[in-house]
């Protein structure tokens, strides 16, 4: 095994240590990542729970290089995710973890942990947090919520802002090819002579709705139509139009 592999599985084990552990200090837990940490020794919050070692360990003099600056943005992440998680039961997240793992064929903790570090927005480690809520909850499955972390790792935050406005079928722009790049969207008019149209996937729904807890009551799911196409009507009888 290669110090790198020893390093990730310290990590792993720290990651996983500090989701149960987070109850213990959760009074302790600032929405300001900054202010968490320069509080955090006065709070003693290491002999409170150990596991935050892992945490505030890897920010100790962060901004001094680029690897560690980027060490420094991947705990900031992974403590937002902890601090949008704080309220979940633990025993229900370790049954989440547990069938996360047995779905994605791999340990749940290491992989949620590779999705924290690849999203490009600590706003879409809200949305992960949202999505895992969502599913504890029976909103959706853990099918969606793998399929749905992997969109957020594709879609550009930029782009990804605009999914609520195709609730209502919408032209293409710009953010249309990511988003439907990564099935968050579907076509709903091709239009020969112009621009095509697009509509919320139902990947795309799911996303809007309980990541991003955006109003998607305007949603209905149609057929994909095509402009300028001749429509007939049906003729029961011929005979009668003769």
């Amino acid at each position: 095994m290669s110090t790198n592999d020893i390093s990730e599985n310290k990590e792993v084990e720290g990651f996983r240590q500090t989701l149960a552990e987070v109850p213990k200090a959760e009074e302790l837990f600032d929405d300001n990542f900054d202010t968490f940490i320069s509080c955090a020794y006065n709070n003693d919050l290491l002999d409170k729970v150990p596991a935050f070692g892992w945490l505030m360990g890897l920010t100790k003099g962060a901004q001094e290089t680029y690897n560690e600056f980027i060490r420094y943005r991947f705990c900031k992440k992974a403590y937002n995710f902890l601090f949008f998680t704080k309220d979940i039961n633990r025993a229900e997240l370790d049954k989440f973890f547990r069938e996360y793992s047995e779905a994605a064929g791999e340990d749940g903790y290491e992989l949620l942990l590779s999705v924290i570090d690849r999203v490009d927005n600590l706003v879409k480690v809200k949305y992960l947090a949202n999505l895992l809520k969502a599913k504890l909850e029976g909103k959706i499955s853990i099918d969606d919520y793998i399929r749905l972390n992997t969109a957020l790792q594709l879609v550009p935050f930029i782009d990804l802002k605009t999914l609520p406005s195709y609730t209502e079928s919408r032209k293409e722009g710009k953010d249309t090819y990511s988003l439907f790049a990564s099935g968050l969207l579907v076509m709903s008019n091709i239009d020969p002579k112009g621009t095509n149209s697009y509509q919320l996937s139902e990947n795309g729904l799911l996303l809007a709705k309980y990541g991003m807890e955006k109003d998607v009551s305007k949603y209905k799911k149609g057929n994909t139509s095509i402009s300028g196409m001749v429509t007939y009507e049906k003729v029961d009888d011929l005979n009668e139009s003769l």
